[in-house]
Formats: C-alpha cells, structure tokens, sequence
C-alpha cells in the first residue's frame, strides 16, 4: 500500500474512543435526566400523600364532630319525645278533669235551677 493511502489506526482509535466515550455520555446524561425526573415524580407523590393524610385526617374529624352533633341531636329528640310524651299526658288528665268539671257544673246549674224554682213557689205561696 502506498502511504498515502495508509490509514491511521491511532487516529481511528482515538475517533472510535471518542464516539463511544459521547455515547456513553449521552447514555449517562439520559440515565441521570431519568432519575431526576423520577425524583420529582417520587417528591410529587410523596407531597401528595401528605396532603392526602391531611385531607384524611381533616374528614376524620369532620366525622366525629358529626357523630358528637348527631348523638347529642339524638338526646335532645328523646328529651323532647318523653316531654310530648308527658305533655300529652297532662293534656289528657286536663280534658278529663275539665269533663268532670263541666258535668259538676251542669249538675250544680241543676241543682240551683231546681232550688230557685222551689224558693220561686215558696215566695208565690207566702204571697198568696
């Protein structure tokens, strides 16, 4: 071969190094731009989950201040159920005493028209 038609092994290495070197830069830089954005993704979650447990946590207690509430509505109905309960009572002893408070006066009504009826001819005989 002449030697202007040599090749430069050493130059080639060095080219071939060269491009294998960039390639493997490249492969790195790829890996490394991976991993960064598998970190966020990782720091995202991770926030998110911390939301989230505050979110959960905030409901939870909205459930037990509801529960507190709604027992305490509970006790109010009952209080207010035996209160109906012992005013329908007392209602009821009042209709029947005003029942027999109007049959006592129906009866005293009596009584009186009948005595005055009898005072009334008393009168009229010691007139006579």
């Amino acid at each position: 071969m002449p030697k202007d038609e040599e090749i430069d092994w050493n130059g080639l290495v060095t080219f071939g190094s060269l491009i294998g070197n960039l390639i493997q830069a490249t492969k790195q830089q790829q890996t490394q731009d991976q991993l960064e954005a598998s970190k966020r993704d990782i720091e995202t979650l991770l926030q998110d989950r911390v939301k989230l447990i505050q979110s959960l946590n905030s409901f939870q207690s909205a459930i037990e201040s509801f529960k507190k509430k709604t027992a305490n509505l509970e006790n109010i109905n009952h209080q207010l159920i035996a209160q109906n309960k012992t005013q329908s009572d007392e209602i009821e002893n009042l209709k029947l005493t005003i029942a027999s408070l109007e049959q006592e006066k129906g009866s005293i009504q009596k009584s009186l028209s009948e005595e005055i009826e009898n005072l009334k001819k008393q009168i009229e005989e010691i007139q006579k």
